[in-house]
């Protein structure tokens, strides 16, 4: 058992309310959707600025 933190309540007039949740996986399967997560998030960010670095050489 592992205990992570994840979406309690979601309320639209109240917000969200997160707390600590008990997850029956192996630490190493959280392990992995970390990382795959991180590379996601990397993978994106960097199209981002790839695309933000052409516009402004565009408006120069």
């Amino acid at each position: 058992m592992v205990k992570v933190i994840g979406i309690i309540e979601n309320d639209s007039i109240t917000g969200v309310k997160y707390g600590t949740i008990e997850v029956d996986e192996n630490v190493s399967k959280i392990e992995r959707a970390k990382s795959a997560y991180d590379s996601a998030v990397a993978k994106v960010q960097a199209t981002r600025a790839r695309k933000i670095r052409s516009e402004k050489t565009k408006n120069k």
